[in-house]
């Protein structure tokens, strides 16, 4: 199908409040697109932020053939623009294609794709003190399919949009509810996958827990055992020198980059660092607990709610080396600590 938009009108930078943003969609000014028809990819490349149309039929419409990724790009004291990690996004959204039997925009367009849709946009990429610019790569099955099997054709594009916290509370403690009643996932199934299917699904029980008063689910496997990860984001826990996270084994936990960079980090400081099963009972004791996600990075975990009881976790505050990692990975983000891993890349200035 030939690709058009109906324009979709921008915020001008100007009439925005940087100072109170919100983590919600503003209109920028440019998004990316490619089509994938005939077995091969074109690449429209920028074009005006719109709306297009979409078959009734459309594969991601019936059968969930949707992924999507996430990314931040951030501006520094010198004025740069730079992005964190934005291959290790590239690679994800290959992976969750494969899953998802999608095809595959090769690792180099996507990176390409991202920079170059901030790029035009960098108008809109606010202070580091008032947020980020995040970046919305998306791809989904655009063809009519009626019978249950993969798509012939697909969209992908890139948007951005400035935002503040995902988590209001910022860098503070928040509430968490542990969900024995709901499961994010299942050993086998696409919790591993940045699939749309899968935040349709913590919509429910994340609206119960926030009309409780908490912030986010944090699910268990479906036998209630040992913790998984946030609604949006992965988990941590600190008993005296051991930080463990659920391990990615049974494929029901994303991957999470920045999860990825604490165990690095973790490793340095001398911890003992295991990715495995991290079990119900762990929680008595602990002295830290903390969720990192792109949107997020690093936010303590203060309480959690179990079985209609309150846990406070260590006393309540921001644990040790949460403070750590945050700063230390922030520090890395904005170029001001060295980035011996290579991780950070400058795409320009604003």
């Amino acid at each position: 199908m030939a690709f058009e938009t109906k324009p979709i009108t921008p915020v001008p930078p100007a009439e925005i409040d940087f100072d109170n943003l919100g983590f919600t969609f503003i209109a920028t000014e440019k998004m990316w697109v490619a089509e994938y028809a005939g077995g091969k990819w074109t690449t429209h490349g920028l074009v005006p932020i719109g709306e297009f149309w979409t078959h009734p039929a459309a594969g991601a419409l019936h059968y969930g053939q949707a992924l999507f990724e996430g990314a931040k790009a951030r501006l520094n004291d010198a004025g740069e623009i730079v992005l964190f990690r934005i291959v290790d996004n590239a690679r994800r959204m290959a992976e969750g294609c494969r899953r998802l039997m999608m095809p595959v925009y090769e690792e180099g367009e996507f990176v390409e794709a991202v920079n170059q849709t901030v790029l035009a946009n960098k108008a809109y990429v606010p202070t580091d003190e008032q947020g980020a610019l995040y970046i919305r790569p998306v791809m989904f099955a655009s063809a009519p399919v009626l019978g249950v099997k993969p798509a012939e054709e697909y969209i992908f594009l890139v948007f951005v949009s400035p935002v503040g916290p995902y988590f209001k509370e910022g860098f503070s403690p928040i509430r968490l509810k542990i969900s024995k009643e709901f499961h994010r996932a299942v050993a086998g199934g696409v919790g591993c996958v940045k699939a749309a299917g899968n935040y349709a699904a913590g919509m429910y029980p994340n609206s119960l827990a926030k009309a409780d008063g908490y912030a986010e689910i944090l699910y268990l496997d479906a036998d209630n055992k040992h913790f998984e990860e946030v609604g949006a984001a992965n988990f941590f826990l600190r008993k005296g020198e051991e930080l463990a996270t659920p391990s990615l084994d049974d494929k029901t936990i994303l991957p999470g980059y920045t999860r990825d960079s604490v165990l690095q980090l973790a490793s340095e400081e001398g911890l003992n660092v295991g990715a495995r099963d991290v079990m119900l009972e762990e929680l008595a004791g602990a002295d830290e607990c903390f969720c990192t996600g792109t949107a997020a990075v690093i936010t303590p975990i203060g309480s959690v709610e179990l079985d209609g009881a309150e846990i406070t976790i260590g006393d309540g505050g921001v644990g040790k080396f949460s403070q750590i990692f945050y700063d230390q990975l922030n520090a890395i983000m904005l170029k001001e600590a060295e980035d011996k891993y290579g991780w950070v890349t400058t795409i320009g200035k604003k």
